[in-house]
């Protein structure tokens, strides 16, 4: 099973790049929280009704740098749950993946108490996904040429951290935004199933400066 793909090793390299270019205070942390998870499902292009957000979790590690005054480099490695629920179809789909992130942070205040906006991009690779209707467990082959193992997305958050000494505290709220389907199924424009990935999620968090 791959857990790097071409865009991953790419975000992995710009990684080692920026934090291999610090060369002032550094930071190493771990977080973890809830998202609200939305794989939503458009079927011949328009979006299928009654779909909910499902309460999912998620966990990860992060270093970060800082580049100038007021922005920092992040680079994140994150495991996390996704899904859906269609109440009115009685389905639901789960996936787990592995994400890598690449995100820029901008301090709107520089103080012991530091509200920041956060901008990046993410390569999500899919471990395993299965889908539940009436009852029904199916798992689904990341293999398929309908499934797309790897999607790229935009990230968007704000962030607002405490420092005691060398310890930091972290609350996050993030806006997560897929560029590519998930699923891409049918054989014609005209009866086609997409499913695209999006989230909001929120992460408590603590990291160590060095």
């Amino acid at each position: 099973m791959r857990l790097f793909s071409k865009p991953s090793l790419i975000i992995l390299c710009l990684n080692f790049i920026f934090v291999s270019a610090g060369y002032s205070q550094k930071e190493i942390g771990v977080k973890g929280g809830v998202n609200l998870s939305k794989m939503n499902f458009y079927f011949s292009g328009e979006k299928v009704k009654g779909q909910s957000s499902a309460i999912k979790s998620e966990m990860g590690m992060f270093f970060k740098i800082p580049i100038k005054a007021r922005f920092h480099y992040i680079a994140e490695l994150n495991f996390l749950t996704s899904g859906i629920v269609i109440e009115e179809l009685d389905y639901k789909l789960n996936a787990k993946s592995i994400e890598h992130n690449s995100i820029l942070q901008f301090d709107i205040l520089q103080s012991s108490v530091k509200p920041a906006m956060l901008f990046g991009l993410g390569v999500n690779n899919f471990l395993n996904a299965n889908a539940m209707q009436n009852g029904v467990t199916q798992d689904l082959d990341l293999e398929d040429e309908f499934l797309n193992r790897y999607g790229i997305g935009i990230i968007l958050g704000a962030k607002i951290s405490r420092t005691f000494d060398k310890l930091q505290l972290i609350f996050e709220s993030r806006f997560r935004k897929g560029l590519n389907n998930f699923i891409t199924d049918g054989p014609t424009e005209d009866f086609k199933i997409d499913v695209n990935k999006q989230e909001i999620s929120f992460v408590l968090g603590i990291s160590r400066l060095f």
